[in-house]
């Protein structure tokens, strides 16, 4: 299988995905299918409600990922809070940027980070948070590491995917705006990876083995 073919596989596990995830998203933004007003209700306010939405699951989601507050990091083996890893992790603004992770994680069952260097700041981590309706994984199903990541996303009138391996990171550009998994994705980039492990952590909530 090509470098190509590898990517509209992941675009199409993505696309997929994000069929399935819509019904959340409507219901996290009050448009699920469960509003309801009856027309006795609707005649009564004389038209001016025309449904409503009581937002439950996202008085659930919120309820626990605001109790979900990093507040400090220590390393392996040690028992106090190391203040250079607090101020890496303010640096590449994960103070913010981990509430979006742990909504994504209890609204859909997985968020996505990706950790990259900054371009001019040697030793400052960038840190791009990402949902699954933009990002998916390749994961080992025996060890659970992660063999690839796809992120996809619109830009300049474009579409953009950037596929990362141990090896490499590869960015894609395909014709126009939200362009599906099967256009024509052209290489633009090749950027060499030093670390030689996929850049991109997944935090999935399984709730069983199928996960």
């Amino acid at each position: 299988m090509s470098l190509t073919d590898d990517l509209h596989d992941s675009l199409e596990r993505i696309e997929a995905r994000r069929g399935r995830l819509d019904l959340l998203t409507r219901a996290w933004v009050g448009e699920s299918s469960a509003a309801f007003l009856s027309e006795s209700s609707r005649r009564a306010l004389d038209g001016r409600l025309a449904r409503l939405s009581v937002g439950f699951p996202r008085l659930i989601v919120r309820s626990r990922t605001d109790r979900l507050r990093v507040t400090g990091l220590r390393r392996a083996g040690e028992q106090d809070a190391d203040p250079g890893l607090w101020d890496l992790w303010r640096a590449a603004g994960l103070v913010e940027t981990s509430e979006l992770v742990h909504t994504d994680r209890d609204l859909y069952g997985a968020g996505f980070v990706t950790v990259w260097g900054h371009a001019t700041r040697p030793g400052v981590p960038v840190v791009v948070a990402s949902s699954p309706l933009t990002t998916g994984v390749d994961i080992d199903p025996a060890t659970r590491e992660v063999l690839a990541s796809t992120r996809r996303w619109d830009s300049t009138g474009a579409s953009w995917a950037v596929r990362a391996t141990p090896d490499a990171l590869r960015r894609y550009r395909a014709p126009g705006l939200a362009a599906p998994a099967g256009a024509t994705w052209t290489l633009v980039e090749t950027v060499p990876n030093p670390w030689g492990v996929v850049p991109t952590v997944p935090f999935v909530r399984r709730v069983s083995t199928d996960d």
